[in-house]
Parts: C-alpha cells; sequence; structure tokens
C-alpha cells in the first residue's frame, strides 16, 4: 500500500453533519481498496484533520457560485493504487465540495499487521 494525503475544500455554508458524511464516504472507499471486482488488500484510514473555515486564496466558482471562503478538511491514509480513482469519483460527485486533490506522500509500499491497527 501506498500513502496519501486527501486534501478537501467544502462549501462554507455546509452543516458539520454534511461535512462528516462526504469525509466518511471517502473513508469507506478507503477501506473498500478499490473495486468490488479487485481482490486487493482494504485501505487504512491514518489520520483525519479538520482545519476549519478559511479564507481562500483565491475566488473559486463552482455550482453557478462563486465562493471566498470555505472549510478544509484533511485524510491521510494507505491504500493500493487501484483505490485512487474510485476515490476521486466518488469526491466529483459530491456537490458539497468545492475542490480536492490526492497526493501520494509515499512511494515506498508501507505493509500494516493488524497487531500495529
Amino acid at each position: 500500500m501506498v500513502s496519501y494525503h486527501l486534501l478537501m475544500v467544502f462549501k462554507p455554508s455546509l452543516a458539520r453533519q454534511q461535512v462528516a458524511s462526504v469525509v466518511q464516504q471517502a473513508g469507506r472507499r478507503v477501506f473498500a481498496g478499490g473495486s468490488a471486482e479487485s481482490a486487493t488488500a482494504p485501505g487504512i484510514v491514518t489520520a483525519v484533520r479538520s482545519h476549519g473555515h478559511r479564507q481562500l486564496a483565491f475566488e473559486v466558482k463552482r455550482h453557478g457560485e462563486r465562493y471566498t471562503h470555505g472549510y478544509i478538511m484533511a485524510m491521510e491514509f494507505c491504500a493500493p493504487p487501484e483505490a485512487i480513482p474510485d476515490v476521486r469519483k466518488d469526491l466529483k460527485t459530491s456537490t458539497s465540495l468545492l475542490r480536492f486533490m490526492v497526493t501520494k506522500t509515499s512511494s515506498k509500499p508501507v505493509a500494516f499487521h493488524a497487531s500495529q491497527v
């Protein structure tokens, strides 16, 4: 598995429950380890952080509106590379998100054992 960092910028008007719902959905996709047809190992979410409401560096146009502020969440996880397209697909269809970015933080495969969890 490879380590990834997911940064999500949500609409500032969303309730915490709506933000948590999208974050949980992304986490479930990571746990699934990709598509149902693949026989890859499930992923592991290692950290979820809230950076709160922040002013954005530039104006974001999304869904016919303009946003200058956003609610920022970060998730760190380890997953097989096959899981990333599914995570991105789920996030692209979310109307709650203004922007998201998935970056690889470690190209070295990470091995986890059940005793470490």
